[in-house]
């Protein structure tokens, strides 16, 4: 008996070889994710404990983090940069860390703090640099006006001579930063419109617009092609586009900026492993703490080519160097949540210039106008009480129309005569149910509630009243909801009118006997209408 019950509490206990789960998004079966592997088998060979490491696409990672984790379907711990860490610690995604970092590099120490508690380890740093061929350009330029000379004496005849995501915030600050522009002050809300951003749209456009050195608007896909195809010499990006890059590809410092005097200063992030809220007894902090540490920052570095915050692990690499070098001058990505407004407002000034509908001053002032709007407080949470009701009342009275209805006898007739139709039907309908009226009523309800950070109020009908009362943008922006109301009446009415006076005039005159050929013009005139769109 005392045997059946000790194997009934021991079949109870959590199990020592249960799986631990870790998440990253580095790009599969690069680099970086190899070494990660390899980190995660030296520890799971010293610990006896087995770990599944689990790549992620990039683009859909965090949504996957901030979806699955308060579901209890995530992982113990992920690998991440530290910018979403002010987001996740409102969402309370994360477990917090007591161990000392010392031995890590002070600006990686901070990147793991956040409201004045640590919630991380650091484990690398990235920023963009100046990368470049080798074998075409012998030295990298100093400044500036240096780069812009010989990026135009490369641009001809489809190549072109300097490549980056221009139009991105992130690529933006560098240049921001060393005209004296910062985009997330210590206090208060950021000023997007004073001359130093002006100044650095400037500088950007002339160097997406003016200089023509650029290829409109490019993407990280398209910079990746023009360089692979030997198109570019000059690429603005990070140490994650060598991983992936055949072509011979050195690096250096982004250059002094002429007008200022002042080295360009990007932003630099710090990929650190963080500790799932509830996460495993105390074995995702070790395995996290181990591959922030000196054995597995060596493995990283030399493997997976990561420039680590491990201050004692040295390396030669020149990639690594150059990182070090760059990261003196660079400035530490925020991880306020707020930095996420402030980019979505500088892309839109960024997107005016490199389109060329803004001038830089029309571009700050755009960015501020929009950056105010998303800064707004959450509108006030009222009583659901008084929409409760209304509902209530709304659905009693549609069923008890219905089944007043119902009861009548000729619809028990028709219910009776028409049964099989109705079954026949009766897919159909669950298909538009489930497709249609369910996400209609989901966004419906949906709009009546403020979200933050995982946080949902009920607002009532403010967002409508922003809406219809232009709270937001003036009546005369095209942003607003009545100037785009007005122009797709004007729209629909004038292309109405247009097809009916046209189409009908000319009906009328091909129906003359006089005119010639009028089955030809008549097969001439419905040739536009019978091809297809995406033909014509």
């Amino acid at each position: 008996m005392r045997a059946w019950v000790l194997l009934v509490l021991l079949g109870c206990q959590q199990p020592a070889s249960e799986v631990l789960e870790v998440w990253h998004a580095y790009e599969n079966a690069g680099a970086e994710q190899q070494a990660l592997e390899e980190v995660g088998r030296v520890w799971s060979a010293q610990t006896g404990i087995p770990i599944d490491i689990v790549s992620l696409p990039y683009g859909a990672f965090r949504s996957k983090l901030e979806t699955a984790i308060p579901r209890g379907n995530g992982p113990d711990a992920f690998v991440a940069a530290h910018d979403g860490l002010g987001k996740w610690v409102a969402m309370d995604l994360l477990e917090g860390q007591r161990t000392p970092l010392d031995g890590h590099l002070s600006i990686a120490q901070d990147a793991m703090h956040w409201e004045g508690e640590c919630w991380g380890w650091p484990m690398a740093y990235k920023s963009i640099l100046l990368l470049y061929d080798p074998t075409r350009v012998s030295k990298p330029p100093q400044t500036t006006d240096e780069l812009i000379e010989m990026a135009r004496a490369r641009t001809k005849e489809g190549n072109y001579g300097l490549a980056y995501e221009a139009s991105t915030p992130y690529y933006h600050g560098a240049w921001a930063h060393g005209f004296g522009a910062y985009t997330v002050p210590e206090e208060g809300l950021v000023r997007l419109d004073d001359p130093r951003h002006e100044a650095a749209y400037a500088f950007s456009k002339r160097l997406m617009v003016d200089e023509g050195i650029l290829p409109l608007q490019p993407t990280a896909e398209l910079v990746g092609t023009l360089y692979r195809e030997g198109k570019t010499d000059f690429v603005i990006s990070g140490p994650w586009f060598i991983s992936s890059m055949e072509r011979p590809v050195a690096a250096a410092p982004l250059p002094i900026i002429s007008e200022t005097g002042e080295r360009a200063r990007p932003f630099l992030t710090v990929d650190g492993i963080f500790v799932v809220k509830g996460a495993k007894d105390d074995r995702a902090a070790r395995f996290a703490e181990f591959v922030a540490g000196p054995q597995g920052a060596e493995i990283r570095q030399s493997l997976g080519r990561q420039a680590v915050s491990w201050s004692a692990q040295r390396s030669s690499d020149p990639l690594l160097l150059t990182l070090a070098q760059q990261a003196e001058d660079a400035v530490l990505l925020p991880s306020d949540p707020n930095v996420d407004k402030v980019f979505e407002a500088q892309a839109r000034g960024l997107r005016g210039l490199a389109r060329g509908a803004l001038t830089p001053k029309q571009a700050a002032a755009d960015a501020q106008a929009y950056y105010t709007i998303l800064s707004r407080p959450a509108p006030p949470a009222v009583s659901p009480v008084p929409y409760l009701l209304a509902l209530v009342l709304g659905l009693g009275g549609a069923l008890w129309l219905w089944v007043r209805q119902l009861r009548s006898a000729d619809m028990q007739h028709r219910l009776r005569k028409h049964a099989r139709d109705y079954l026949w039907i009766l897919p159909a309908s669950l298909a538009m149910f489930t497709l249609v009226l369910v996400p209609f009523l989901t966004g419906a309800a949906v709009a009546l509630f403020a979200h933050d950070q995982g946080d949902w109020t009920f607002v009532g009908l403010s967002h409508f009243l922003d809406i219809l009362l232009s709270r937001d943008w003036p009546i005369g922006s095209p942003l607003s909801f009545l100037y785009t109301l007005g122009v797709t009446v004007l729209w629909t009415l004038t292309n109405v009118a247009a097809h009916v006076v046209l189409g009908v005039g000319l009906a009328l005159v091909l129906r003359e006997p006089w005119i010639r050929m009028r089955g030809v013009w008549r097969a001439l005139l419905i040739l536009p209408w019978a091809i297809p769109n995406y033909i014509t």
